[in-house]
């Protein structure tokens, strides 16, 4: 009680907890559904360009 909270904040957290989740990824602070989320970094230079082919930034 002593942290103010909106409910759109807090759903807004679930729904990026779900969303990490799911794609194992990581949401920046004020994500919403439809941005950019974080992916691990690629372990080795074929994996990144797999990546890079596949439209990741």
């Amino acid at each position: 009680m002593s942290n103010g909270r909106s409910v759109a904040e807090i759903l807004g957290l679930a729904e990026a907890l779900q969303t990490s989740d799911a794609n194992v990824c990581a949401t920046p602070e004020s994500w919403i559904p439809g941005n950019e989320v974080i992916v691990p970094p690629p372990a080795t230079t074929q994996e990144a360009e797999v990546l890079k082919v596949q439209g990741y930034n």
